[in-house]
């Protein structure tokens, strides 16, 4: 479950309709009384006490978007829908009208564009950071799995005591690190901060969980990137929905490759 919060703030920032740069943290490393793997475990325990989502086979979400901009306010509607092993769909929709969808099937991913009726295969390098987002996704996923390379280190955040993985793509420690801040009291995590030439900086703080289907979610949470904000509001949730192959099913466009 830990994976479903990294993912879901990853995929919303890998979807933003604006990049840039914004500042990150970099707080005092402070010793850790923890491995990385009880860490997980705790984790793990503390947002999935009952297993439910590690054996779910299919998941689905409903989150509103607000996009703050120095023009005004949008707001958006996100779907997320799984499917094992690894089918992924991410609709968005304003003003009730489905706009724009990411479909991901494990070996591919295409982006949708309703309004032109035209379908784009994403590029080896976008597909490949579309991987690495989406596998946090998977129920299976531990950030052990997925990251050659953790530094994990104590830290405050005003004042508070939290736990923070450093995670990188590459075992050398090169490229651009994934950072996770975990709360010492409740060990669910309240910060995530990373960044990419796609996106620049992005930094999500998560303000309040809630519990569906004994599962503890992010039910708010803000990001930040390059002086847009972005307000997500979980309003609906659902373990094991009857999903089949037909729901990840491209519409008939015509499709074109990404430059």
């Amino acid at each position: 479950m830990k994976r479903f919060l990294g993912f879901t703030i990853l995929l919303a920032a890998a979807m933003t309709l604006f990049t840039g740069c914004s500042s990150l943290i970099e707080p005092e490393r402070l010793p850790c009384d923890l491995t990385v793997e009880q860490l997980q475990q705790k984790m793990n325990e503390a947002m999935d006490p009952k297993g439910h989502y590690r054996d779910a086979n299919s998941y689905a979400q409903r989150v509103i978007v607000n996009l703050s901009t120095w023009y005004g306010d949008t707001n958006l509607k996100m779907e997320v829908f799984f499917m094992k092993p690894n089918m992924f769909r991410f609709d968005y929709f304003l003003d009730n009208k489905l706009f724009t969808s990411m479909i991901y099937n494990g070996t591919e991913a295409f982006s949708i564009d309703y309004n032109k009726k035209e379908i784009t295969k994403m590029n080896k390098d976008q597909f490949t950071m579309i991987s690495r987002f989406v596998s946090l996704g998977q129920p299976d996923t531990t950030y052990s799995s997925l990251f050659p390379k953790i530094e994990l280190n104590e830290c405050l955040i005003k004042g508070k005591p939290y736990y923070w993985m450093r995670c990188y793509f590459n075992a050398d420690g090169s490229g651009n690190p994934y950072d996770v801040f975990v709360s010492k009291e409740d060990f669910l995590t309240r910060r995530v901060q990373f960044c990419t030439k796609a996106t620049g900086d992005y930094t999500a703080i998560i303000n309040t969980y809630t519990r569906e289907d004994d599962v503890i979610l992010p039910d708010t949470f803000t990001s930040e990137q390059d002086g847009y904000s972005q307000d997500f509001d979980l309003i609906r949730y659902k373990l094991d929905p009857p999903l089949t192959a037909k729901d990840f099913a491209l519409p008939d466009y015509p499709v074109k490759e990404a430059e």
